[in-house]
């Protein structure tokens, strides 16, 4: 629960960092921050200013440094430059903690972009993963366990849904096309965090960054499952379901805002076929302040 600590504490990064520029975010319509070294997994949404958070002011974007190399060719557009894949797994039938409300998660995604593809479980395989990503879609979800390994970048990998890892440093290889998807999506845990790898601080988002995908959803710490479903259905509904259509930054927002109100009745919305979950939510920044917007710099 919350004991307001992390407002204290976001209130004095907050009044360090950005206070002196208080009347430019007051006008403005989005914030870019570029951030580097440690400063790269600050939770900027949940910092706290008097009283009310970040992204209760103004939509948020982490710029990355990362070297992009565009492709040989530019990626022709064709009619899957407009699809949206979603990729899962809830490892049921593995040896590996069981994500109850993936399935759930999908289908929410989906009832918000009823035109979306599905590639779950078993059938979410390396191989999958390439031939899709070679559709050129414009929204790629990837839901799952990612495994972060501290002191050991190379080795952090995200489990398939057949049981395949993976690896950080596959990423970038030709295999997988992320040039031109307008924006991917990581639900699962730490695909944000970072750590000194070939070209300095890398982590999954920016290696997909680097590879030409010209944005990034993801974490800067362990996210919660059940939480994590409900936040991407709203985050979704922003996006597409809007009128006019929010931008990403913005569509991530309105999933935080969501979240802050929801949380005042201490219980989990239920999604798809789920219920509520036994969580208590009582607006703490853990549940919806993990996820930021990252994108390259120009």
């Amino acid at each position: 629960a919350c004991n307001g600590q992390h407002f204290a504490l976001g209130q004095w990064i907050y009044d360090a960092l950005f206070s002196h520029f208080q009347p430019q975010i007051n006008k403005a319509a989005g914030v870019y921050i570029s951030l580097e070294g440690a400063l790269t997994h600050l939770p900027l949404p949940c910092l706290f200013d008097n009283n009310r958070y970040m992204v209760e002011q103004v939509s948020l974007s982490t710029l990355v440094s990362v070297v992009h190399k565009p492709v040989s060719h530019p990626v022709q557009k064709s009619p899957g430059n407009k699809g949206t894949i979603l990729f899962g797994a809830d490892y049921s039938s593995l040896n590996a903690p069981t994500l109850n409300a993936l399935s759930s998660e999908l289908d929410a995604i989906q009832s918000a972009i009823p035109e979306a593809s599905q590639v779950r479980n078993l059938a979410f395989s390396k191989t999958r993963l390439a031939i899709e990503l070679e559709k050129h879609p414009k929204f790629v979800h990837i839901a799952g366990h990612f495994q972060f390994i501290p002191g050991a970048l190379k080795s952090s990998h995200l489990i398939m849904g057949n049981g395949e890892k993976l690896f950080i440093s596959e990423l970038a290889s030709s295999e997988f096309c992320w040039e031109g998807i307008e924006c991917v999506t990581l639900s699962a845990c730490n695909t944000a965090t970072m750590e000194e790898g070939n070209t300095g601080l890398e982590s999954m988002a920016s290696i997909i960054l680097s590879k030409g995908a010209k944005s990034v959803i993801a974490s800067i710490w362990p996210i919660d499952d059940f939480q994590t479903a409900a936040f991407m259905k709203k985050f979704y509904q922003g996006m597409v379901s809007s009128r006019p259509h929010l931008t990403i930054s913005q569509a991530l927002r309105f999933a935080q805002l969501e979240s802050i109100k929801s949380a005042q009745t201490n219980t989990t919305p239920a999604i798809g076929g789920l219920g509520g979950c036994n969580h208590d939510l009582s607006a703490h920044p853990y549940y919806w302040a993990g996820f930021s917007h990252f994108t390259r710099k120009l």
